[in-house]
């Protein structure tokens, strides 16, 4: 006995169709981050840095989630300073700013920094900040310096870094005490394709509609 399977055409159309859908995949968001803080007691007056060499440093990653389509590494920093002022008859002033160049495994490609002060009478509160710096980069594959893109998303972790050391100082004159502190951020966001998985609802559409198939080749 010969059995001949010919399922009728809106019968395997709904199976082609059915399998299609739950398999194509969306774009998907995810974020890495670190945060940085710092902080340090004055007492003018003096000069130096809050921050120390190869501070701003974070080792992220490796991105294993799907494929990227692009890659936003975003950064900031802000310093602030709160103190009172000494019994100095003519006041004082204070100053301190940041300047530096982001980089990728050692790899530059942008840069920012930020400046403040402040002072006032003798024997008062007073507080200052910086200017709240920040940049945004998208990198995509194909686009700039190609070892910015392997780095973000090779299977090894990453070194993101705004280095603002040696270019970070502050100076305070007169007299004053207080606290200056310093708060960072830097987040590598990821646009990426995640991998095509049919859902649990798909799945039972095509064991219904193979099912239909194998009523259809009864009947036949």
């Amino acid at each position: 006995m010969v059995f001949r399977f010919n399922p009728p055409l809106h019968a395997i159309a709904c199976v082609l169709a059915i399998s299609g859908a739950g398999l194509s995949a969306k774009a998907d968001i995810y974020t890495l981050s670190k945060d940085f803080n710092y902080s340090k007691s004055i007492s003018s007056p003096g000069t130096g840095q809050l921050t120390s060499p190869g501070d701003m440093a974070a080792t992220l990653g490796p991105f294993t989630l799907g494929t990227p389509t692009s890659v936003e590494v975003k950064w900031s920093y802000q310093e602030f300073f709160t103190g009172t002022m000494g019994p100095a008859t003519s006041g004082s002033a204070s100053s301190f700013g940041f300047s530096g160049t982001a980089s990728l495994d050692g790899n530059a490609y942008a840069g920012g920094g930020g400046s403040g002060g402040g002072g006032g009478p003798p024997n008062t509160s007073f507080s200052a900040q910086t200017n709240l710096a920040s940049f945004s980069n998208v990198i995509t594959q194909g686009v700039g310096n190609p070892a910015l893109w392997t780095s973000l998303t090779g299977s090894s972790p990453f070194v993101a870094s705004w280095l603002i050391n040696p270019n970070e100082s502050y100076t305070f004159g007169g007299s004053m005490t207080g606290t200056l502190t310093g708060t960072g951020r830097v987040e590598v966001i990821y646009t990426y394709s995640p991998a095509a998985v049919p859902e649990p609802a798909t799945a039972l559409l095509l064991g219904t509609a193979f099912l239909g198939l194998g009523f259809a080749r009864r009947r036949a």
